[in-house]
């Protein structure tokens, strides 16, 4: 925005013509982006202060003072978008938890498999998860996995491969190898205690 004011303004000094086009240009962009519901609900005070930004915009102005509110103007959306994407981030997170959460005993559970349900490249799908919830996806199901089993080795009398089926692994021996690592001993053991 700063460069358009200087290279319109200063470095070419463009005429009155050209210059209502452009503040036109500008009102019309904060207008579209209030009609864009995603941005800004209409019922909203955030909603009221743009609008009345963007009315307040007179063709005529001293360009110093329309960029000013221009600028405010943007300000208040890029807020608003930055706002709404980590609404966003967070929801999308919670459900991705809670689907692993509900999902940990699929034996085929997997980033692809997840990464398909919601939509999302598996690449991004990985990232999005660290940054969201400071663990990796494959450690995130191991330690649900692992804590499910640690239930059912104190509650039931199930033995460890089928322990091992009922948490979402193929084989027992799997299953020991993900516990010993997570845990730092076997299952048996915990069971013992």
């Amino acid at each position: 925005l700063h460069r358009i004011y200087y290279k319109n303004y200063i470095d070419q000094r463009i005429g009155a013509l050209q210059s209502s086009f452009l503040i036109s240009a500008l009102t019309d962009t904060i207008l579209r982006l209030l009609a864009n519901n995603s941005i800004v609900s209409r019922d909203t005070d955030q909603y009221n202060e743009l609008m009345n930004i963007a009315l307040s915009i007179p063709d005529n102005s001293v360009p110093e003072q329309v960029f000013k509110l221009v600028d405010d103007a943007f300000r208040i959306i890029c807020n608003l978008a930055e706002s709404n994407k980590k609404s966003h981030n967070l929801k999308l997170a919670q459900d991705i938890l809670k689907y692993i959460e509900e999902a940990y005993s699929q034996y085929d559970l997997s980033l692809s498999s997840v990464s398909t349900i919601f939509g999302l490249s598996e690449r991004y799908l990985s990232c999005f998860f660290r940054e969201q919830n400071g663990e990796s996806f494959s450690d995130c199901i191991q330690r649900i996995r692992i804590n499910k089993a640690n239930v059912l080795l104190q509650q039931s009398e199930l033995s460890i491969s089928e322990i091992a089926k009922a948490v979402g692994y193929l084989s027992s021996d799997t299953f020991r190898k993900a516990y010993n690592r997570q845990m730092g001993y076997n299952p048996s053991l915990y069971r013992g205690k």
